[in-house]
């Protein structure tokens, strides 16, 4: 039965605080390669917290020690399931950055300290769980285990790796947000229907005999994937099982999929209807703590915590559909929206908090200004009763179906500035400036958000100004952003507050970019007296659709080929170039700009981004 005495406490870490509240054993324990922060914005203490609100007796393993056998027995078997999550973050690419070097910093753990979470932690957490407790069942959720649940390509190790649910010997995978899929594995479980009478819920991937028919044990017409022995070879057959992947995402038509193994077929359900309003709502009503359990207190700070102590999820999902991004792959292109009166009621919480300090630290989702974006025709997002097509619903310009109204989230950031205590609020970096330009509130919103949502430096994310590689990420068309940069320097100008910079985002290398293209982004922030920017250098996701560029050197939304910056030569080329002002990098530009024919950019003209002598212009704003 649920223990109202430690409903409002942290859920049990050790065997110590299960006898403090009298417990003899947990329903369902949770691991996770993150710290335990009990907050909403962390999935692990969603779910948690949804499953202690059933009634059921809830646990937490956080970051163990997969060569210590007594982190994983600390809290005995559960009476249903163990569900494990490498945390927010891919493992791989929590512990690597983009040049294969093993990270130096961990956000997600007590003082910022790397190695807490092994590689691939979903498989190396279930097989020793599946060696301590070979009878109880293992249910993998999370990014990690959502983005690699059919095969893959693994930048890190360059090879196409099997299923994670197969490498893992996990019973079952949760894919997307699991919130709907795991209470039905929770109900399913619980009725005594074992790991076979989950198969019919939606969400999930599961595995049947290799001599099974899937078509007798699902419901609909399933699409059959090619093998894994396949796609591990045949980059063709990876192209093909990527395609069907990507463009079978719609709730409502999609199928189930299968691929075969050498010794057991991995079956992957439609993804779960998104939840609803009232249900999302529903999960802010829950008794989080909102903050990292006392364990950690001598450990240091979790520099992760700093950023969302104060922060306020208005919505999931993301309407852009870009190629490179693990929210769209992860939590899908419908957006869910808080109402306003649940948003509202947590920012009045928050702001009673003693530790308060008069800022929110943000006000939004995966993008903010998509609050409340839905398809006109059908209603609301993800109910619709046609199929849609567009693996985008703002590219390459918005659908005409797609209502992006950007009153509501206008008028609920001035509810947000007005409340009291709150002398400030920060929104996140990523805003749809195209759907900005377009609406008719976009104006009032930019204004605002230059003026009352942001510091000095103006952090955009127009990834990159080359349409040819817009054309694969999915992104802004050069002029959009030429027009939107034009509009923020108007407001700036129009407020007396030209003291503020524009801090645009560039994503170096994506399949596509050729040295001419990273050339034309420089060139853009030259010519805009742009004095710094802040790079991200591409890693194909798994599961995404810059992941398959990267692998085939095709595009699995036209079929075209296309060109790969592969060496490390070059993509050292092509982030030097994005940087070009930076002293360190001022042989390697000079290299980029000679191999692409433009020496005419070498010297002490005011178009030329380098000196003769190899110095960097002094082009930065004083």
């Amino acid at each position: 039965m649920k223990n109202t005495r430690f409903e409002k406490k942290f859920l049990p870490m050790s065997r110590f605080e299960m006898q403090k509240v009298g417990w003899q054993k947990c329903d369902v324990v949770f691991l996770t390669g993150d710290t335990y922060i009990d907050h909403p914005s962390h999935e692990v203490a969603v779910l948690a917290r949804l499953l202690e609100s059933e009634g059921l007796h809830v646990g937490i393993i956080a970051q163990p020690n997969p060569g210590r056998q007594v982190d994983f027995t600390q809290l005995g078997a559960p009476e249903l399931f163990f569900a494990v999550t490498s945390g927010c973050v891919d493992s791989m690419f929590k512990n690597y950055s983009p040049t294969k070097r093993p990270r130096k910093y961990d956000y997600y753990s007590a003082g910022c300290l790397p190695g807490k979470c092994p590689d691939h932690a979903v498989v190396e957490y279930s097989k020793v769980l599946k060696e301590e407790f070979p009878e109880v069942p293992v249910v993998l959720f999370g990014v990690e285990a959502s983005l690699r649940r059919l095969a893959h390509y693994d930048y890190f190790d360059d090879a196409i790796k099997m299923s994670a649910l197969s490498e893992s010997g996990a019973d079952l995978l949760i894919y997307g947000r699991a919130e709907k899929a795991m209470r039905e594995v929770v109900h399913s479980l619980g009725r005594g229907k074992g790991v076979s009478g989950c198969r019919s819920i939606k969400g999930l991937a599961w595995k049947a005999g290799y001599d099974d028919k899937v078509s007798e044990l699902v419901e609909d017409d399933p699409i059959h994937l090619p093998g894994y022995d396949g796609v591990r070879t045949d980059k063709n057959a990876f192209y093909d099982m990527a395609r069907s992947d990507l463009t079978n995402f719609d709730p409502n038509f999609a199928r189930t999929m299968y691929q075969r193994y050498s010794n057991h077929i991995v079956v992957v359900n439609p993804p779960q209807p998104t939840m609803t309003t009232e249900e999302f709502d529903a999960l802010y009503t829950l008794p989080f703590v909102r903050t990292p359990h006392p364990k950690y207190k001598k450990q240091g700070a979790i520099p992760i915590f700093e950023t969302i102590k104060f922060s306020i999820t208005t919505h999931l999902g993301c309407v852009g559909g870009c190629s490179f991004c693990s929210d769209f792959a992860y939590q899908g292109r419908y957006v869910i929206s808080r109402s306003e009166h649940s948003i509202m009621d947590e920012v009045r919480k928050v702001t009673s908090f003693r530790y308060f300090r008069s800022v929110i630290s943000n006000v939004g989702g995966p993008v903010g200004n998509v609050y409340q974006a839905r398809c006109a025709r059908n209603g609301c997002s993800g109910c619709g009763a046609q199929q849609c097509f567009r693996q985008s619903c703002v590219y390459p310009e918005p659908c005409k179906d797609l209502d992006y109204d950007q009153k509501p989230y206008l008028d609920l950031l001035k509810k947000v500035l007005e409340t009291d205590n709150v002398k400030k609020a920060f929104l996140p970096s990523n805003l749809r400036y195209d759907l900005l330009e377009l609406d008719p509130s976009g104006r009032e919103l930019l204004e605002l958000f230059l003026t009352r949502l942001t510091g000095d430096n103006l952090k955009i994310m127009p990834m990159h100004v080359s349409d040819s590689v817009n054309r694969r990420i999915r992104k802004y068309s050069t002029e959009m952003t030429n027009k939107f940069f034009d509009s923020i320097d108007e407001v700036l100008k129009k407020h007396g507050m030209e003291h503020k910079k524009i801090i645009p985002y560039f994503i170096a290398s994506h399949p596509g970019s050729t040295m001419e293209d990273a050339l034309e982004a420089a060139l853009f922030s030259h010519e805009r007296k742009i004095g710094k920017s802040i790079l991200q250098d591409f890693i194909p996701v798994p599961g995404t659709a810059s992941a398959c560029m990267f692998h085939t050197g095709r595009d699995p939304f036209t079929d075209e080929q296309m060109y790969r910056p592969l060496s490390h030569r070059e993509r050292k080329l092509q982030r030097a170039l994005l940087h070009y002002y930076e002293s360190g990098n001022s042989r390697f530009v000079k290299e980029a700009i000679q191999e692409t024919g433009r020496t005419d950019l070498i010297g002490d003209g005011p178009n030329c981004l380098i000196r003769a002598a190899g110095q960097e212009m002094n082009n930065r704003a004083e």
